[in-house]
């Protein structure tokens, strides 16, 4: 099956909506790609000073990465695929399971941000599951193309894992990235239902004290917060594509994990930390209009549905697939696949169905 981007982006007969159900559990992805259901490594938000040099420790970082081959790690990492998604939802307190879909933010950001895409393609791996506990609902795979960063690339992604650091009790950058805190939202994107798994930066509480296990920790989805770096704001060009491309995908990615608050941390072309600006999710398309953005959310809403539609009616049971975006044919299209990788083994799903449930992750409430 296949899609053509403006066929879908001009029907605008149909208005789906995205509702956020609930959160209904959570898990901690930590190093050599263990992830265990629970709300460990979920830390708390603290401001930092001013100015703060978001270089520091980068070439150290940089130099063990390249003696640790930590490249390939990374792409492990990244691909440690749906299972432990699977794992934290069948061990919370949902007492069954009926949904269309279950996926990482990471494939639905592709999907919503395509309408304003024009160059770069990407891969989704779809798969039908037959099980007990999660029916025939889809699974979508993260599937990562390899590419090499330059020197500055890397630097700016040091400069955001820096600034998360500074915003939390985390003690290096390198614990940041073994540790990290996954939570799984229930929502629904028009007629369909979805599981999404995230990581969540943060939470903010009114209380300065930080609790001494975060198992006492009070914190809610509405304390959740986004981290973001970018270039400060002091010409028109730097200001036009802040509204026109980062904003989008910041709402985009906030959305759809339900977290309300993003917390921006200008800095200068030197990585030195200048000042904070804080965004309510809910407010960014009015801000971008605003200021020029010229984006639609309605029409990143849409195509995603349209895309969801697709997959929903051409992937069959017992067979893999791949959803392919095509920027030069405006197009998703899907093909069969017999390739394994990243998705869910028969023996995975074998040993659910065997297994009871001895630990309940909480349901949080949105309200």
């Amino acid at each position: 099956g296949s899609l053509n981007i403006w066929d879908s982006i001009n029907r605008t007969d149909y208005r789906p909506g995205y509702t956020i159900l609930g959160h209904v559990g959570s898990y901690h992805r930590c190093k050599n790609d263990f992830a265990i259901p629970g709300h460990e490594h979920m830390c708390q938000y603290r401001q930092p000073t001013f100015p703060s040099e978001l270089n520091e420790g980068f070439i150290e970082t940089k130099n063990e990465q390249s003696e640790q081959d930590n490249s390939d790690t990374e792409a492990k990492q990244e691909n440690i695929g749906i299972q432990p998604v699977l794992l934290a939802i069948q061990q919370s307190s949902m007492l069954s399971l009926n949904v269309h879909f279950i996926t990482f933010r990471n494939n639905m950001n592709k999907i919503l941000n395509t309408p304003y895409n024009r160059n770069s393609p990407w891969k989704i791996g779809a798969q039908r599951l037959s099980h007990p506990f999660f029916g025939h609902c889809i699974c979508l795979h993260v599937i990562h193309k390899e590419e090499s960063q330059t020197v500055q690339q890397q630097q700016w992604s040091y400069w955001g894992r820096k600034f998360e650091q500074l915003c939390t009790h985390i003690t290096s950058v390198k614990e940041g990235l073994d540790n990290e805190y996954c939570t799984i939202t229930l929502s629904k994107l028009g007629n369909f239902r979805l599981l999404i798994a995230a990581e969540i930066d943060c939470y903010r509480t009114d209380s300065e004290a930080f609790p001494a296990s975060i198992q006492q920790a009070k914190f809610l989805p509405k304390d959740f917060v986004e981290l973001k770096t970018n270039r400060v704001l002091d010409d028109n060009k730097r200001a036009a594509s802040f509204y026109r491309y980062k904003l989008r995908s910041v709402w985009v990615q906030s959305m759809l994990a339900g977290v309300p608050t993003i917390i921006f941390g200008f800095r200068d072309d030197s990585g030195l930390l200048k000042n904070l600006k804080t965004y309510e999710t809910a407010k960014l398309p009015a801000i971008s209009q605003e200021n020029g953005g010229n984006w639609d959310p309605s029409c990143c809403i849409r195509f995603g549905h349209h895309v969801l539609d697709l997959i929903f009616k051409s992937v069959q049971d017992n067979q893999n697939y791949y959803v392919e975006y095509t920027p030069q044919q405006h197009s998703v299209h899907i093909t069969e696949t017999n390739e394994q990788t990243n998705f869910v083994e028969i023996s995975f799903l074998d040993s659910l169905a065997r297994s009871s449930t001895t630990c309940a992750c909480s349901v949080f409430s949105i309200s």
